[in-house]
This record gives structure tokens, C-alpha cells and sequence, in this order.
């Protein structure tokens, strides 16, 4: 599900959704940011705050769970700065991911936005884990 944050001169757009990695078990995110406004982006830095280990949620509980670890990233388009791009991360230390938070944006003009406590831009992953199943 898209979240969707308007700050008081950019708008920003994070969504993701979980993807499973081949290799080895990692919780990995598809992560997507844009510029509604048609900036070039050259960097965003996110945060991942999650759980390590097993963890277990009342079915009763009501707002965010609290969350015991977080991983930071920082993501780019690549060489050439873009409006849109897509980053796929893998979470090294955490289990489960409750919500991923937009830290910070630089453009290719070289302006920046920085989280505030009046702008902060968040999403909660959608919980969808795609499962490869082979029969014989």
C-alpha cells in the first residue's frame, strides 16, 4: 500500500513490499521513491525498524508495536540522478519489519529534505511474501 506524504513544499512517495531472497533467508523490501513534483532524486537514506529474532503480537494490540532494532540505507537511482527508482534491501540483523521511514531526500539540485517532527513520511509494509513451491 502507497503512503503518501506531502511536506510543506515537496512530496515524496515510499512503498513496499516484501520479496523473498534466493540465496539464504533475509527479509528483503522493494522499495520505491518518487517526486510527485518531477525532481531529479540523487539519494534517500530509510530506516527499517523491526524486530530480531521471534517476536509475537497480540491479535487484541492497537497502534504500532515497538520495535527493538533498526538498519539504515541509503538508496540512489544509480550513476544518473531520476525522478522514480526502485531499490531492493535486505535486512542483515532483522526478522520482521514493522514500518520504514524516510530519513532523508537529496536532490540532484542539491537541496535536501530532512525528517522533522512536523514532516515525517513513513509506510508499513504490506505483508505480502510472494512463496515459490516446486512439486515433483
Amino acid at each position: 500500500m502507497p503512503h503518501r506524504h506531502r511536506g510543506t513544499t515537496h512530496t515524496r512517495r515510499l512503498s513496499a513490499a516484501s520479496q523473498p531472497l534466493d540465496t539464504a533467508w533475509s527479509a528483503s523490501y522493494n522499495i520505491n521513491v518518487s517526486a510527485f513534483d518531477g525532481r531529479l532524486i540523487r539519494k534517500a537514506r530509510v530506516t527499517l525498524h523491526g524486530f530480531i529474532g521471534a517476536h509475537f503480537l497480540p491479535a487484541a494490540s492497537k497502534g504500532d508495536p515497538t520495535t527493538d532494532a533498526t538498519e539504515t540505507f541509503t538508496l540512489t537511482p544509480g550513476k544518473t540522478p531520476k525522478p522514480k527508482f526502485q531499490s531492493v534491501v535486505y535486512a542483515k540483523k532483522l526478522t520482521g519489519v514493522s514500518w520504514i521511514q524516510v530519513d532523508a531526500v537529496t536532490y540532484a539540485d542539491g537541496k535536501k529534505w530532512h525528517q522533522t517532527n512536523g514532516s515525517v513520511c513513513r509506510v508499513t509494509p504490506n505483508g505480502f511474501l510472494p512463496v515459490n513451491l516446486t512439486t515433483k
